[in-house]
């Protein structure tokens, strides 16, 4: 794998973090909707979000 630039580097923590955040706050929704096919659709994308933070997550340690 090619050296990544600080720059880079600093880009990717945040997008891991962004896609955290997203997954919480798509979890939190999911559970306190009352429409069940809204709340499939929410954790579905909260799920989406922690493998996205996941493999930005694999993407650094390669």
């Amino acid at each position: 794998m090619p050296q990544l630039t600080q720059m880079e580097l600093n880009t990717i923590k945040e997008l891991v973090a962004t896609e955290d955040v997203n997954s919480k706050k798509l979890q939190l929704y999911a559970q306190n909707c009352r429409d069940s096919q809204l709340q499939s659709i929410l954790s579905q994308e909260a799920q989406k979000s922690a493998n996205n933070a996941r493999n930005l997550i694999g993407f650094l340690k390669s």
